[in-house]
């Protein structure tokens, strides 16, 4: 199959990652065809606009826009007639469209299914049916992984500990049985904290610092500080997902994708701290609270598969990637 075959269909394409997935894109391959679906309840037309440099043919009441090269499907993940109209013509899908947060998980764990389980399911199901077999690379998360033994690999046993990490398992064990039984390839990557440029919206522990900071607000660490996490830039993770998108398989292949290293938070609010001081710009206040008690003390994974099998590996240090997320956030004050 030539590049100009090709059509990827990017769940949830309008937020951080399926930006950064798509700049990459429109540079490496640009003989891609590109197709959004997202319900507009985190990213807009604009973020994409920007990616592309180019005006926005349609608006936010339409069904379908095109930003360039990039056509944009107004959808719902839940809906299985969005997704049937989505994946026409399509040879490759990115699922990044998901509920990403433990908290809400646990309060709602319909909607987690509903968000989480389902769309997997559909997705699959509408390629059995159809016939084809995209390629599926599906956001994944250690979350599922529980208070597995650390580092985690892609062969520790899972034991998730909340309902957004049992979505995230029966997403990975939906994409391997239907690997097995009808031969739709996937790959599952269960990323690490990801961090980087154009994380305006995510809630995530180095995105919502800086906004804490540069609101004057008190950065608060839940605990003494010594809660170790794995943390990965924006472009390094969209080098494993692009790999992903050209490896070949016939079965669902899962890697860890972080930069397998053990950062504190501690250390990592330092980090934050001293590229305020840098950019001449007041030190942030931090305070220390009580523990939440769903939280993990340490999380890291083991990326050697990643970096064997796949042929992939990080190569932006966790200092410069602080200074460059929060010099992007400046540039958008």
């Amino acid at each position: 199959m030539d590049g100009s075959q090709n059509t990827l269909l990017i769940t949830g394409g309008l937020g951080f990652i399926g930006c950064a997935l798509c700049a990459r894109l429109l540079k490496d391959k640009p003989d891609w065809k590109i197709v959004i679906l997202d319900d507009y309840s985190v990213g807009t037309l604009e973020d994409i606009s920007d990616v592309t440099g180019q005006l926005i043919d349609g608006s936010h009441l339409a069904e379908v826009s095109n930003v360039g090269p990039i056509k944009v499907i107004k959808g719902d993940i839940r809906n299985r007639a969005d997704l049937e109209n989505a994946m026409q013509g399509v040879t490759h899908v990115a699922h990044l469209a998901a509920q990403t947060s433990v908290p809400i998980s646990a309060e709602d764990p319909l909607l987690d299914f509903e968000m989480n389980v389902t769309p997997v399911f559909h997705l699959l199901d509408i390629a059995r049916i159809s016939g084809t077999k995209p390629k599926i690379v599906f956001a994944s998360s250690n979350a599922l992984l529980g208070r597995a033994p650390q580092p985690v690999s892609e062969t520790s046993l899972p034991s998730p500990i909340a309902p957004y990490g049992a979505s995230k398992l029966a997403g990975e064990t939906y994409l391997s049985t239907f690997g097995e039984a009808y031969g739709i390839p996937s790959v599952s990557l269960r990323f690490g904290n990801v961090y980087g440029p154009g994380s305006f919206n995510k809630s995530s522990v180095v995105a919502k610092f800086i906004r804490q900071a540069l609101n004057g607000e008190v950065l608060e660490i839940y605990g003494d500080g010594s809660a170790i996490r794995d943390f990965i830039h924006i472009d390094d993770l969209i080098d494993a997902i692009v790999k992903s998108l050209d490896f070949k398989t016939s079965r669902n292949e899962i890697f860890q994708i972080s930069n397998g290293s053990e950062t504190e938070i501690g250390y990592l609010t330092d980090q934050i701290c001293e590229a305020f001081e840098q950019r001449n710009l007041p030190r942030p206040t931090v305070q220390f609270g009580e523990e939440r008690a769903a939280d993990m003390k340490r999380n890291v994974s083991d990326v050697s598969k990643a970096q064997d099998v796949l042929g992939w590996t990080t190569t932006i240090p966790l200092v410069d990637g602080i200074l460059e997320t929060l010099d992007w956030f400046l540039a958008r004050r």
